[in-house]
């Protein structure tokens, strides 16, 4: 009769941390394979998101030769302190070692962001205080523009401008190009 106390506080060892974990709030992160595009978002998005957050995804495409290209919602809120609390990160690579490709916060969502590899790791932290809504971003394989006669750029995304002309972001092997229907 004396292991049955024994197995009970074994077992409320174990589950009690859960418990609790799953009472703070949602499990965040994964490994995620962008041969079919998909949606990474902050837990409660678009309500606040909990404080405490530690969240880290990595994206990989099937192919070595391919990258991946992250486009964020507009709707994004994360704290505005100088990203220095609340932040979403994002490297080349499958770890928090590789290569920046950016660090935001605020209000602004980030621009098209494009790995130079397979591989992309995301981070997102929040602290103890001021949340906000977060953020949803969409992951897919970067395709290129078959009809684009210039190779040294590459179409990323059409969009509609406030002024109602046509405005298209490329990539030029280094840098994002914006350009407007009216412009070219």
């Amino acid at each position: 009769m004396d292991i049955l106390p024994w197995l009970c506080g074994c077992l409320l060892a174990v589950c009690l941390p859960q418990i609790v974990i799953g009472e703070e709030g949602e499990a965040c992160g994964g490994h995620f394979d962008a041969s079919n595009a998909g949606y990474i978002t902050t837990p409660g998005y678009p309500l606040e998101y909990p404080p405490h957050q530690n969240c880290r995804w990595v994206i990989t495409a099937p192919e070595p030769s391919q990258r991946i290209v992250l486009n964020f919602n507009p709707h994004f809120e994360l704290e505005k302190l100088d990203c220095r609390y609340d932040f979403i990160e994002i490297r080349d690579g499958n770890s928090e070692n590789g290569d920046l490709l950016g660090k935001h916060c605020s209000n602004i969502a980030p621009p098209a962001i494009i790995s130079s590899g397979p591989v992309l790791h995301i981070k997102f932290v929040s602290d103890y205080a001021h949340q906000g809504a977060g953020f949803s971003l969409r992951y897919e394989i970067f395709k290129t523009d078959e009809s684009n006669t210039n190779k040294d750029t590459t179409l990323i995304q059409t969009f509609q401008t406030t002024q109602n002309t046509l405005g298209q972001i490329y990539w030029d092997k280094s840098n994002l190009l914006e350009r407007h229907s009216d412009s070219q």
